[in-house]
């Protein structure tokens, strides 16, 4: 079954679609909600506050992504979707959205090469990078290899685009670069605390049954944070299956 996520604005239908995105990044609704920010910034908030359909089950990135940068999704069974995709009269156009790969995201991330960073040295290296942060929130994040090797770096560029947050461009550069995934003992560092979206996000880049080694050097009280997959015990937890979490 080819996945799709839609939505539908004023006379347009805005679907995103499997073929959109790939690996173990695939969601079309991620896909979509990026995508628009990306397409539309000026009318994407407006756009995203309507509801978006599924016709599969949401994946915690879904659930995440949604809960940060949406409003609200509902999963469809066949008649409901088929009802909505076809009304009367019909849409006036619809729009295929393209969420473009990791490497079109620029100067927000970059997979680095040999260099190394001792434990003392993690906080100043983010510290530097949220310098070169956009947007409300300057978040920096990077990834480091069970010996210390820098895999990774990233900060935020959602100043027109409220999905590019650091651990996103961070991930998306993973992916395209080294395979979407992290080595055995790899850990994840962030100036702040992750939300729901980025901590799906993070999860994806760990082999299914290791454990996820993170660590933020601030928290975030705000709602977004609240209730991730990276949290034991909630919702988004339990519906990503249980991973474990060793917080450094």
């Amino acid at each position: 079954m080819l996945r799709e996520a839609f939505l539908i604005h004023q006379d347009t239908l805005y679907v995103s679609r499997d073929a959109t995105v790939g690996g173990r990044f695939s969601s079309p609704v991620a896909a979509l909600v990026s995508g628009i920010a990306g397409m539309l910034p000026d009318r994407s908030r407006a756009i995203l506050r309507e509801r978006i359909h599924t016709n599969y089950p949401p994946t915690p990135l879904c659930e995440g992504v949604v809960k940060v940068a949406a409003k609200r999704m509902s999963m469809l069974d066949r008649d409901a979707n088929r009802e909505l995709r076809h009304p009367s009269p019909p849409f006036a156009r619809e729009v295929e959205v393209y969420a473009p790969p990791a490497l079109e995201f620029g100067a927000g991330a970059n997979c680095a090469g040999s260099r190394t960073l001792r434990p003392d040295e993690v906080a100043p290296f983010l510290r530097a990078l949220q310098e070169n942060a956009r947007g409300f929130k300057r978040v920096s994040a990077l990834a480091l290899g069970p010996d210390g090797a820098l895999l990774g770096y990233a900060w935020s560029t959602a100043e027109s685009n409220q999905t590019l947050h650091a651990e996103w461009n961070l991930a998306r550069s993973i992916f395209a670069q080294r395979g979407g995934e992290l080595p055995a003992g790899a850990t994840i560092h962030s100036s702040l605390e992750p939300c729901a979206m980025c901590a799906a996000m993070i999860l994806s880049l760990f082999r299914e049954g290791e454990p996820v080694r993170m660590s933020f050097l601030e928290p975030d009280p705000g709602p977004a944070a609240r209730n991730t997959c990276l949290k034991s015990g909630s919702d988004l937890w339990k519906k990503a299956g249980r991973p474990v979490v060793e917080m450094i």
